[in-house]
């Protein structure tokens, strides 16, 4: 039995409102406060709005895509990725020195810039204060963040190539404003989502992991809540509640203690007077919002089972597949290596110390085994027949090894079943959400999985 859980229905009938076709579009943003609301446009306008009235506040060149609020003012980011920094007395500014951005966040008179090359900024009005961009010969993700109630910043930062390993792949950063970085803590895997809490903070995962990092960054415990992506964490007393696709989770001592599916994408938490929660949730294919009001403390339920049987296999040779756009490598270039050190070819008589080294690199080249690319196609809606089941295909066989043949094909349920061995596989299944994830090992052992989630209604 799920947790005290209900649908709420909003309703303006009743309710005071104001609207103005000036501020009406599909383009439009809102930053709401105690007693302030903004509202941006795609014509670059920024305005505010009270229960009788609005104003123009700011005008900037391009569409208005984040306002966020800071203490008596507010920063807005446009399309472009350019920030400027406005108060309600008139004043602004442009951010300089920094790279495009993709995301900001504020902390009472902070703002923090995500770059869209990785690159980390701590603004005050419009001064950045303190800046961290990746190596030149580095590509670098950045994001999520989350503030501490101490006011210290954390940052996750990811790796994605260079020529030089001083950083680990995964690692969150700790930030004092005004000190800089504090300490590096290395993470076993990308993080989705953050929620801090006075012991330390919960790092959510992209295959359903959920990591706590103790304050001092010791990562002292780890588990696995679902192998979907974890949107969103909330803390309520001792139960943290997981948004992780169409369900939400309470897990207690490091266990599940109830689950319960929602018609939507959790998107937001958050606390009621009466002890309970609220989560909003937005279905990814109508972009419909639904309320739902809940208790955390409710009954707990065993629901690990997964209703679904499978009834058919399709046999597929993976070496003698015909993918269209498949890459594949020649004889002659079998090392991206060597292809990328040798812009042009050019017929010279070489030394014979530059053929040593030619022939060394080639062998080495040689030795490198390129893993697979598991490709288990895009998640899925569909809806049941008259018996509550629904037969889907799964399909891997985009799947290929760019330097080799796949040799091995695994199809596993959320349970860790493998429940096929072949490229394609026909299930059968329930009403509910199924996770499968898809693993393809190639002809020199290394694997490489892919995920994929079908919803049946």
């Amino acid at each position: 039995m799920a947790p005290d859980f209900g649908l709420i229905t909003v309703s303006s009938e009743g309710s005071n409102s104001f609207s103005n076709p000036a501020l009406g579009g599909s383009n439009t943003v809102f930053a709401m406060g105690d007693e302030t609301c903004l509202v941006g446009r795609d014509d670059g306008n920024v305005y505010m709005v009270t229960e009788s009235d609005f104003k123009l506040l700011l005008r900037i060149d391009s569409h208005v895509v984040k306002i966020v609020l800071g203490k008596n003012c507010a920063w807005a980011l446009n399309e472009e990725g350019s920030i400027t920094w406005f108060d309600y007395q008139g004043n602004f500014g442009t951010v300089g020195r920094v790279e495009e951005v993709n995301d900001i966040q504020s902390h009472g008179d902070i703002l923090v810039a995500l770059g869209a090359f990785g690159g980390l900024y701590m603004i005050r009005k419009n001064k950045v204060i303190q800046s961290s961009e990746p190596d030149k010969d580095r590509v670098e993700s950045i994001g999520p963040i989350e503030f501490r109630g101490s006011g210290v910043l954390v940052a996750f930062r990811r790796s994605l190539g260079g020529l030089s390993d001083i950083h680990p792949e995964n690692r969150v950063e700790c930030w004092d404003i005004d000190r800089g970085l504090i300490h590096i803590s290395e993470v076993d895997h990308a993080v989705t989502c953050m929620k801090s809490t006075s012991q330390g903070i919960y790092l959510g995962g992209a295959s359903g992991r959920l990591t706590f990092l103790a304050e001092g960054g010791e990562e002292n415990r780890k588990f696995f809540v679902d192998s979907q992506e974890i949107k969103q964490i909330h803390v309520f007393n001792n139960t943290l509640i997981i948004g992780s696709w169409f369900h939400i989770y309470g897990v207690e001592s490091g266990e599940i203690s109830w689950k319960f599916e929602m018609d939507g994408i959790a998107t937001n938490f958050s606390d009621t007077p009466d002890k309970r929660v609220l989560a909003a949730c937005r279905d990814p294919q109508s972009d419909k919002i639904s309320i739902y009001s809940f208790d955390p403390n409710g009954v707990t339920r065993d629901d690990n089972h997964e209703n679904y049987d499978v009834i058919v296999t399709e046999e597929h040779e993976s070496q003698d597949l015909e993918i269209e756009g498949r890459f594949e490598h020649e004889p002659g270039e079998k090392s991206a290596i060597l292809s990328e050190m040798n812009e042009e070819v050019v017929s010279i008589e070489l030394e014979e110390e530059k053929i040593d080294l030619l022939v060394e690199l080639s062998t080495a080249a040689k030795k490198i085994n390129l893993p697979p690319v598991a490709e288990a196609g895009d998640d899925m809606t569909i809806k049941s027949d008259e018996d509550g089941v629904a037969v889907v295909v799964l399909d891997g066989a985009s799947s290929y090894d760019p330097d080799g043949r796949i040799s091995k094909w695994e199809w596993i349920d959320a349970n860790e079943r493998v429940v096929g061995k072949t490229a394609s596989i026909r299930v059968k299944i329930g009403v509910g959400t199924h996770p499968f994830r898809l693993r393809v090992t190639d002809d020199k052992g290394s694997s490489a999985e892919a995920m994929i989630t079908v919803r049946v209604t």
